[in-house]
């Protein structure tokens, strides 16, 4: 690799990195925020959440998703498609948490 390919391989790697951030944020602290978030809220009466707890479970991870896309300068499109997988990740976890509580009863 001569002078010249040096720059295209430090721009891939930069990119890589890029996008390795955003999956842990996206799919890893997102979901985990929203629910920890969600779940700090107080239920009300009845069966089911809170109108808070869902705007908060789900404001949170898309908020989140956000300033991580807007800090590592994605294209719009792939900064959507972020927000929407941190959205589905924190369903997936609701999903596995509703799941293994209800293998406990």
């Amino acid at each position: 690799m001569e002078g010249g390919n040096w720059h295209g391989v430090r721009r891939r790697l930069a990119f890589a990195g890029r996008r390795l951030v955003l999956v842990f944020v996206c799919l890893v602290l997102a979901p985990i925020g929203g629910i920890w978030v969600g779940a700090q809220l107080p239920n009300p009466p009845g069966n089911g959440p809170g109108v808070w707890q869902i705007v908060f479970g789900l404001g949170v991870p898309a908020g989140v998703a956000l300033v991580a896309v807007a800090a590592m300068q994605v294209r719009r499109l792939e900064a959507a498609l972020w927000v929407i997988a941190a959205l589905l990740g924190t369903l997936g976890l609701l999903l596995l948490i509703a799941y293994l509580v209800a293998q406990v009863d």
